[in-house]
């Protein structure tokens, strides 16, 4: 090859490294672009999830441009995403509220014995009854003997064993580890129900864990179901041994339909409040008792958990237990006897991770307005835990006049050191 050939390679060859230099460079830069942009909009979907409000603004009575600011951290659009930096939890009080009506006794269902004398004679060694009504059921029930499950699924009866009882109980008691170990200053309450609420069956908040075991394992089953009585039961412990401002969360979980309200007849008439056409009912008194109880105690929750038949799904009021979901701002979860345990787990997460402490700003911008100006303060310390208020102190001497409307703004900081600015949380009018 001569020197002209030599010299065009080279030429070629540099080029072609020049064109590729070209393009990493500004690859590089287009890459930094794009992850720029992607932060951004990660952030500014972070901001959505923010949620304050301003309490008050009080003015010096000496100088009205001497202004004391309430913010407070509220969760109505606090989400669980990955955006958002968890930094502790807040401490919360909780109650199970747990049916011990005698339908959750342990129960044979499902039984394959041919002729109704079989049947009863299966059920007469189980203890039980429930084959008797006309026309006889597939199901032995209220079997006062929790141990006789070999005699239930065996050559006598072909069943199959239920004991809602123990279940409910192991659901219970699976739940106090997480809750106490969350916070050491989570407490838990119980509140066990049937014809009415009796206090061998109530414990008060705390974090004993050997209390709570022992209460739970005295519990047994008998009578009919007043889910008004346990929601009134619980909203009283709330009134009278949880603060104000702690964060409050109830789970009642019932396995069948109101029958009872004796109890709770001093709510007055009630009404028609699941709209089936009849004033008054049982169920009615329960839905009132969720919205009677909501409405007195702020910063509450209310979880239902249906303890469920698959086999017999008309034993159990789903649209009661929504309802009072419903109107206790919580949310209603079905369980069976193989998924109680962990509908339990689930639910208890729930409240856990709603009273997270979520720190998702660096700093809010309060933004002052009067007819013709504006001005803008800092406060780099905003409130962090939910429903926690802070009280700020701004001198607005010098800085504007005549305010007639404040404006909060959420801030955060991009890794590349932008300010990004989140939608208006919340506007106070002074005039």
């Amino acid at each position: 090859m001569n020197k002209r050939g030599v010299s065009r390679t080279i030429t070629v060859l540099f080029l072609i490294l020049l064109g590729l230099a070209a393009f990493i460079v500004i690859w590089n830069t287009v890459r930094l672009v794009l992850e720029k942009e992607n932060e951004i909009s990660q952030l500014r979907t972070q901001l959505l999830l923010e949620g304050m409000d301003i309490v008050k603004i009080e003015k010096n009575p000496l100088d009205n441009l001497n202004l004391t600011l309430a913010i407070r951290k509220n969760n109505e659009k606090v989400k669980y995403v990955g955006t958002e930096i968890i930094t502790g939890t807040q401490p919360v009080d909780i109650i199970s509220v747990v049916d011990l009506s005698g339908s959750m006794l342990p129960q044979c269902m499902d039984l394959k014995v041919n002729g109704y004398a079989n049947k009863k004679k299966c059920c007469n060694s189980l203890g039980g009854n429930g084959i008797f009504p006309s026309p006889p059921t597939d199901d032995c029930l209220n079997i006062i003997n929790q141990n006789l499950q070999s005699v239930c699924e065996g050559q006598l009866c072909k069943g199959k064993w239920a004991n809602k009882i123990l279940a409910a109980k192991n659901a219970n008691k699976a739940f106090i580890n997480p809750v106490i170990e969350a916070n050491s200053n989570n407490r838990l309450g119980l509140i066990g129900y049937s014809t009415k609420v009796l206090a061998a069956n109530v414990l008060d908040f705390t974090n004993d864990k050997s209390a709570l075991n022992s209460k739970i394992d005295s519990w047994s089953s008998l009578g009919s179901t007043c889910i008004c009585c346990g929601i009134l039961a619980a909203g009283d412990k709330f009134l009278k041994q949880s603060p104000k401002n702690k964060p409050k969360a109830m789970i009642l979980m019932s396995d069948g339909i109101a029958s009872e309200k004796a109890d709770c007849l001093k709510m007055g008439n009630v009404g028609d409040l699941n709209n089936d056409g009849l004033l008054n009912r049982n169920r009615d008194y329960a839905i009132n008792a969720s919205w009677n109880v909501s409405n007195m105690i702020s910063n509450l929750v209310i979880y239902t958990i249906g303890f469920g038949d698959q086999a017999n799904p008309e034993d159990l009021d789903e649209e009661t237990l929504k309802l009072i979901a419903q109107y206790g701002n919580g949310e209603y979860s079905y369980a069976n006897i193989n998924t109680i345990l962990e509908t339990y787990k689930s639910v208890t997460d729930k409240i856990i991770n709603k009273y997270q402490t979520i720190k998702t700003i660096n700093y809010l911008k309060i933004v002052f307005y009067n007819k013709t100006d504006s001005y803008q303060e800092i406060i780099s310390n905003p409130p962090e835990r939910i429903y926690e208020i802070k009280k700020y102190n701004l001198d607005m001497n010098g800085k504007i006049s005549n305010i007639q409307k404040v404006e909060i703004y959420p801030v955060v900081i991009s890794s590349t050191g932008e300010e990004v600015i989140g939608g208006r949380l919340d506007v106070w009018n002074l005039y």
